[in-house]
């Protein structure tokens, strides 16, 4: 039998109970506080920081490894990373404090703060609780540095939490007059400074006129503020700053600032260093708009999408649209000359938007994160390419600033003489003797013109009559032959093909001008010849030209998006030879030795083309403009048009495209002429003819048709003279008069938005590496849902980046 234990022991026994009660939720509390200090300090600072590159998944650089706790301990090649016997020596604390000169971490990083250290220092002193007991598996470590769980910390950053009033600090003296400045003394006082004595007068003259206006004060001004000053210096301050913000250096000194920011620039740089046509008008536009006064949220909205706001901002004195020059900064960016990798320059140029736009408004570096996520903010790689996918759309051009009121104020009036000088034309043509005509018509040479309508008649007319009819039949057969061609052409399943004479067609292409009306113009649309006793100029198949009202009138006219192949472009065009035509691969705009630009003849519809093979793959679009909306090298004629009927993309061996005689000649072989000779001929031309101008004057043309009366113009065939149709003079006259006043547009540098689409992440930033496609949005940070499909993205970036819950745009602005 065991003793009994004595009073004593069993009294030994119980304290010794009570205190292990009491003590073990003590000791489980300090555990508890350890892991929390640890998970909540230590942890997330490893895993953002030095997981990258100490880790025993993947890599340890130099031996060390930072994701267990027997890694911290042993540590690497320069020994243990902590001490716990003198935890200010331990070598990570020195390496963070930037200590030894060749070993600053994290590398490539800022230093990491004071704050962050002590927590370190005073988890090292306490022991260096660490429960991660055994290396983490590939999943563990997966999930620890996931970018998930790093943006989550980072969102925590005062930096990224929404802005707030604070409460004014109060009891700091009597010598405050504004609550900004109890903020600093307050701040002052905990560090032990103190305020400098009040600055005199003249010091706070200058500090006022360079802040506001950049320049000293005047001798003039000097003497009216020392006046002001004798009736007390705070009225003589607000009196005088009043003064300034209402000078118009005031703009001129502040757009200097905004210039600044988005790079402002008067040409591209690399070889040949190109103008940027018109960039001097965002510089005054800035100048303007400071001046007025017009608020910040307006200026951010209009840099971004000013083009697309519904309620621009309208100059009615300038009579301009000042928002959409505020878009004007997008085109500041460097082109090199002819690069080989079109899509590398394109990245390089974007990228440069993005930078741009996101220091100026963000105070952010979001072009940080095109290869990867941003190191420091909670800015993803696909935050990045989400913006890209924005930007990227943009195609560089000129955009017109006039207020339309002001543009469009003749079209009616001149669409109505138009009418009365065509109504006046038909009625004669009607009346004319087109059979006689033909029979007088003076031999000539035949043209090798394929549209020549005359071809037959020039060719036929002075031959007997056997060898007409054999002629004729010959004639007849190359007829039919060129018919083949254009249906083997018609049913040919092109890449792309789009006939200007389909709305759909002409809906599908970016428009940008006041010579590009609502919907394309059919066939027998026509031009009015502006000087002499010539009345018309032109009449034309169906298609899309700028200059039926007036050759002031301007354009760009560009396709949807496509691949190009080892085939090639083709272009049936007409136009001054100021205006060009060309295709852009991946936005170029400037040409180069693969970036050809051609300009068409005035005289005639020509098909033109463009091999394409060296950029097969590549993705891009077709271009037509006026002379002064070319993106770079624009010219200088203020009377420059073009029109354009057809576009095609070839693959080798199909049917290429060209002016076929069936197109002009097939309705003059339409019905058998029963005895051909000299006057049956001369017959049937007249009835075609008669033909021709009867669906002209119902508005029922075909494109043949049009063809047929443009040929006869060519050789005066048709009644075109003043002197023939004296009915046509008065509104011609008053239609070259009401013309003249057509004002020329103004142009600023800007761009047209093409079919939306969402960018694909480059891994890496490599754009030879496409990876997912990511929906363009703004910051995933600030708000993630992506934005509507059918949208470019701009004006939806625009608003979101004045938008209340985004605290950087705000915040930037005071900072600046």
């Amino acid at each position: 039998m065991d003793p009994i234990p004595c009073v004593e022991t069993l009294n030994m026994i119980i304290r010794t109970f009570i205190i292990l009660m009491t003590i073990l939720p003590i000791l489980k509390l300090v555990a508890e506080s350890k892991s929390e200090f640890f998970e909540n300090r230590i942890r997330p600072v490893l895993a953002e920081n030095c997981y990258e590159c100490h880790n025993s998944i993947k890599q340890a650089k130099s031996g060390l490894v930072l994701d267990y706790k027997n890694g911290i301990i042993k540590g690497g090649e320069r020994g243990p990373a902590i001490s716990l016997t003198n935890p200010k020596s331990s070598l990570l604390l020195r390496v963070m404090k930037h200590e030894i000169s060749n070993l600053k971490m994290p590398k490539g990083g800022p230093k990491i703060t004071d704050k962050i250290v002590m927590d370190f220092e005073s988890w090292i002193s306490t022991g260096a609780f660490d429960p991660r007991d055994k290396p983490p598996t590939k999943e563990q470590f997966a999930q620890e540095t996931s970018w998930e769980k790093i943006r989550k910390k980072r969102k925590e950053w005062w930096s990224f939490q929404p802005v707030r009033n604070h409460e004014i600090p109060s009891g700091l003296g009597n010598d405050i007059n504004h609550p900004v400045d109890n903020f600093l003394r307050d701040k002052m006082i905990a560090k032990g400074l103190f305020p400098n004595k009040p600055a005199d007068p003249y010091t706070i003259l200058r500090r006022l006129t360079f802040t506001l206006t950049g320049l000293p004060p005047s001798i003039e001004q000097q003497d009216r503020f020392s006046k002001l000053v004798q009736n007390g210096l705070d009225q003589a301050i607000s009196k005088f700053t009043d003064e300034l913000l209402s000078s118009p250096h005031f703009g001129e000194r502040w757009a200097r600032h905004w210039m600044d920011w988005l790079r402002y620039a008067d040409s591209h740089g690399s070889e040949g260093d190109p103008q940027i046509p018109n960039a001097y008008r965002y510089r005054n536009y800035l100048i303007r708009a400071l001046n007025a006064d017009i608020g910040y949220d307006q200026l951010v909205k209009e840099h971004i999408a000013g083009d697309l706001i519904d309620n621009p901002r309208i100059d009615k004195k300038l009579g301009i649209n000042e928002s959409v020059i505020g878009t004007s900064h997008l085109r500041f960016v460097l082109h090199g000359f002819a690069p080989t990798d079109a899509l590398d320059e394109h990245v390089r140029f974007t990228d440069d938007q993005i930078d741009a736009v996101t220091k100026t408004f963000l105070g952010l570096t979001v072009s940080c994160a095109r290869c990867h996520h941003h190191k420091f903010d909670a800015i993803s790689h696909d935050d990045y390419y989400a913006l890209f996918g924005i930007f990227s759309n943009g195609r560089p051009a000129q955009r017109v600033i006039d207020d339309p009121a002001n543009l469009s104020i003749h079209d009616t009036e001149l669409a109505m003489l138009k009418d009365e000088i065509k109504s006046a034309i038909s009625k004669n043509w009607k009346s004319t003797d087109f059979n006689s005509k033909i029979l007088e018509r003076k031999p000539i040479a035949p043209t090798k013109d394929p549209h020549d309508f005359l071809m037959v008649w020039d060719k036929l007319h002075s031959l007997d009559e056997k060898s007409l009819k054999t002629q004729w039949k010959k004639l007849q057969a190359e007829v039919n032959k060129s018919k083949i061609r254009l249906k083997a052409f018609t049913k040919t399943d092109y890449p792309k093909k789009w006939d200007m004479g389909d709305p759909s067609a002409y809906n599908s292409w970016k428009k940008s001008g006041t010579g590009l009306k609502d919907n394309h113009s059919k066939a027998g649309a026509f031009t009015i010849n502006l000087k002499g006793n010539k009345i018309l100029e032109h009449i034309y198949p169906a298609g899309v030209y700028t200059h039926l009202l007036s050759t002031k009138e301007n354009g760009t006219f560009s396709s949807p998006r496509f691949k190009f192949n080892d085939g090639n472009l083709w272009l049936r065009v007409i136009g001054d030879k100021d205006s060009s035509f060309r295709y852009s691969v991946w936005n170029y705009p400037r040409r180069g030795t693969v970036y050809p630009k051609s300009s068409p003849e005035p005289s005639s519809l020509k098909w033109y083309s463009f091999k394409t093979d060296y950029w097969a793959g590549e993705t891009g679009y077709i271009e037509i403009t006026t002379s002064r909306d070319q993106p770079v090298e624009a010219g200088n004629n203020e009377r420059s048009w073009f029109g354009i009927t057809e576009a095609i993309q070839t693959k080798p061996g199909q049917p290429i495209p060209r002016n076929e005689m069936a197109e002009v000649l097939s309705s003059l072989f339409s019905k058998p002429i029963v005895e051909i000779n000299r006057a049956s001929l001369a017959q049937r031309y007249s009835e075609v003819i008669k033909e021709s101008i009867e669906a002209w004057t119902s508005n029922k043309m075909s494109n043949e048709q049009s063809l047929i009366l443009l040929s006869l113009l060519k050789h005066d065939l048709l009644p075109n003279n003043l002197r023939h149709i004296q009915s046509a003079r008065k509104p011609l006259e008053k239609y070259r008069e009401l013309e003249a006043k057509v004002p020329v547009p103004k142009l600023t540098p800007g761009i047209i938005d093409g079919e939306p689409f969402d960018q694909a992440l480059f891994e890496r930033g490599n754009h030879k590496k496409p990876s997912h496609k990511v929906p363009r949005r703004f910051l995933e940070a600030i708000d993630e849902t992506p934005y509507p499909k059918n949208t470019p993205g701009r004006l939806e970036l625009a608003t979101d980046l004045i938008r209340e819950d985004n605290p950087f745009t705000s915040r930037v602005i005071v900072n600046r």
